[in-house]
């Protein structure tokens, strides 16, 4: 029999405690209503409204209605100079239509997908067009280069004269004002 000191049952109870809230929370059911969760890999949408060029509106075969973040890009803001254009271009490629979904988490309340039309990655032709930013903390700099390109061919937003990273745009107080301070196209 295994001896429990004193100094770690705090560890014990804290651990069994924990796994405790974990196992109430899940079988609660409060993720099984997250939309995330339950979009099928490949499922089809009507994407019915963009709210800018990163995330969309979709309505799914069960008439239910959800917010998708396209992931791994991130566009500009509202109040953000390229926001109008950025907005439009999505709309122009996937507005009313139907797209193919492959979500792999969240971003706030909103599923995190690609989106795919016709086999094409919608937010890769986002950056290739310069109108969003490769987000390398969620993409893995997937886009990194596609990125890279459009700056260089100063394509979209790239033709801009006051370039600042929607990271920059949100966050330019607090954790990251040096960074954003020093090179307003930073983004993490």
């Amino acid at each position: 029999m295994q001896k429990i000191h004193l100094s770690s049952r705090r560890g014990v109870l804290g651990s069994s405690v924990g796994l405790f809230i974990f196992f109430s929370v899940i079988s609660s059911g409060i993720f099984a209503s997250s939309p995330a969760l339950a979009i099928q890999r490949g499922e089809e949408v009507k994407v019915v409204f963009c709210n800018d060029g990163d995330t969309c509106g979709v309505l799914r075969t069960t008439g239910e209605q959800i917010k998708v973040r396209l992931g791994g890009i991130d566009a500009p803001e509202r109040g953000q100079d390229f926001y109008m254009e950025s907005k439009r271009y999505l709309e122009g490629l996937i507005k009313n239509r139907f797209v193919k979904l492959e979500c792999n988490g969240f971003s706030g309340t909103r599923a995190a997908c690609i989106v795919f039309l016709d086999g094409r990655n919608i937010n890769a032709e986002m950056v290739i067009a310069g109108y969003a930013w490769d987000y390398p903390t969620h993409s893995r700099r997937r886009y990194g280069q596609m990125q890279q390109d459009a700056e260089n061919d100063v394509r979209g937003l790239w033709s801009g004269e006051n370039i600042m990273s929607p990271f920059c745009f949100r966050f330019n107080q607090g954790f990251a004002a040096k960074e954003c301070a020093e090179n307003p196209r930073y983004q993490l």
